[in-house]
């Protein structure tokens, strides 16, 4: 995440914080589980930079946030809303005698871009979503209590089997399986569930949404069952 303010309306301490309080607030323990949350929060970076030549309109004092979110363009339709508004309470806390006009003007414009699939890069090499999604959530899947942390979501909620995203029990994306209804943050989640659990056996009573595939603007993409394999 890229976040662009005027070059010298704040000092370092400032911008330090407009860091910090954004990126606390991306994903928090009323979204996930806290291991899920410490995974995120590892693999998140918020870069805060100072661009000198800033012009919101004319005679206007040089005020205001552009910000950029890159994910996985699979990801982008499921995840704009929330980090457009998590992003700009996360600015209106960092500038607390600003947060009314942050809120009700527009002096906070957040950009959720998508890269394709393939597009982003790690270990010096391309991963796609949900390999990303499957190592950003290891601290969830190797909590000693995993089982546990499933078992125990707030009421009306279900936390997803794969990640440890705390969603609702009405959930768009779900599956029954046992009789027991499980819920999902995403379709990445929800397929590499149905794979690990068609590998023990088990295939889902019911399946609500679309079918266990990814679907994007340009049709649907077949899931590599080897690398969804390796959600334990």
């Amino acid at each position: 995440m890229d976040i662009a303010v005027p070059a010298g309306r704040y000092g370092p301490e400032r911008l330090d914080r407009i860091g910090r309080e954004v990126a606390a607030r991306l994903l928090t323990e009323s979204d996930a589980v806290a291991p899920t949350v410490a995974s995120f929060r590892e693999w998140t970076r918020v870069l805060v930079s100072e661009v000198p030549g800033w012009f919101a309109g004319e005679g206007e004092e040089p005020f205001g946030f552009t910000v950029t979110v890159t994910v996985p363009g699979l990801w982008r339709k499921e995840v704009t809303g929330h980090f457009i508004a998590r992003v700009t309470e996360g600015l209106a806390a960092a500038v607390p005698e600003s947060a009314d006009r942050i809120r009700r003007e527009p002096a906070a414009w957040v950009q959720v871009v998508g890269v394709p699939e393939g597009g982003l890069g790690v270990y010096g090499r391309s991963v796609g979503s949900a390999e990303l999604a499957e190592l950003m959530s290891a601290g969830f899947r190797d909590a000693a209590d995993r089982d546990g942390l499933v078992g125990r979501p707030p009421e009306g909620m279900s936390v997803d089997p794969t990640c440890g995203a705390i969603v609702p029990e009405d959930s768009v994306l779900t599956a029954v399986y046992g009789g027991v209804r499980f819920g999902y943050c995403c379709t990445d989640c929800r397929d590499a569930h149905a794979v690990r659990m068609s590998t023990a056996g088990a295939m889902p009573e019911s399946v609500e949404d679309v079918s266990l595939q990814q679907v994007t603007e340009s049709g649907p993409v077949e899931l590599d069952p080897e690398l969804l394999r390796r959600h334990p």
